[in-house]
C-alpha cells in the first residue's frame, strides 16, 4: 500500500517561505514590522535584515569623534557619499601628511558654540550635486552612532547651509548596516550624550 501523499514541492517551498517570513518578523518586530519583498525570502536575506537597524527618512545620530551629538541627518539612498556641513575649510601638510581644519557647530542650534576641528585627510572625492555641478570635496574618517549601533564612515566636508539638515547620510555609510523605511522619521532611540 502506498504511504500518505508526499508533500508536493510547491507546498514545501511555500512552507519554507512562510517560515522565513515568520523568522524575519520575529527579529524585526521590536523595531518595526516591515513589508517583505520576494528578494528577502532566502535564509541569507532574513539573517542579513535581522542584523540591520531600520531608519526613517530623517534620523538622529552622533559623531562622537567630532564632538557632535543629537545631529539630525537626511537619509538619502540616492546619494553615494555622506556629507557634513562645515565652514572655513583649510587644508595643510604636517610631517608629510595631509590635514584639514574646519569650523563646526557641535550644537547645531547654538551659533555661538563654533569649534575648530583638525583631522587627517582620507582623500578627495568629486561629487556631482543635484544641480549637475561637480564639486571636489575633502574626505575624512569618523564614527557614526545611530541608536545602539556604531560604525566607521567616510564623510565629505562641504557647505550645506542652504539645506534643511546639516548632514546627509549616503549609501556607502549604510551598506550592510541599515534598512531605510522612508514612510517614517526618527525610528531609532536618540543615544544619550556621554559624560566627559
Amino acid at each position: 500500500m502506498p504511504s500518505a501523499d508526499p508533500i508536493k514541492p510547491k507546498a514545501k517551498v511555500e512552507k519554507k517561505r512562510r517560515g522565513l517570513i515568520s523568522l524575519m518578523y520575529k527579529y524585526l518586530a521590536p523595531q518595526r514590522k516591515l513589508m517583505l519583498s520576494q528578494q528577502c525570502w532566502s535564509s541569507k536575506g532574513a539573517r542579513s535584515l535581522a542584523k540591520k537597524i531600520i531608519v526613517g527618512a530623517v534620523e538622529t545620530g552622533d559623531l562622537p569623534e567630532l564632538g557632535i551629538y543629537h545631529l539630525s541627518m537626511r537619509v538619502d539612498t540616492g546619494a553615494t557619499t555622506s556629507a557634513l556641513h562645515v565652514e572655513n575649510i583649510e587644508e595643510f601638510r604636517e610631517h608629510g601628511k595631509r590635514w584639514v581644519s574646519f569650523d563646526l557647530l557641535p550644537e547645531v542650534h547654538n551659533v555661538n558654540g563654533t569649534v575648530r576641528i583638525t583631522c587627517r585627510v582620507k582623500g578627495r572625492k568629486t561629487v556631482k550635486r543635484t544641480n549637475a555641478d561637480s564639486q571636489k570635496r575633502v574626505v575624512i574618517d569618523t564614527r557614526l552612532n545611530i541608536g545602539k549601533k556604531s560604525w566607521p564612515i567616510k564623510l565629505t566636508l562641504t557647505d550645506r547651509s542652504e539645506m534643511n539638515y546639516p548632514m546627509l547620510l549616503g549609501r556607502e555609510a549604510m551598506v550592510g548596516r541599515v534598512t531605510v523605511d522612508p514612510e517614517f522619521q526618527y525610528l531609532q532611540d536618540v543615544p544619550e550624550k556621554k559624560a566627559k
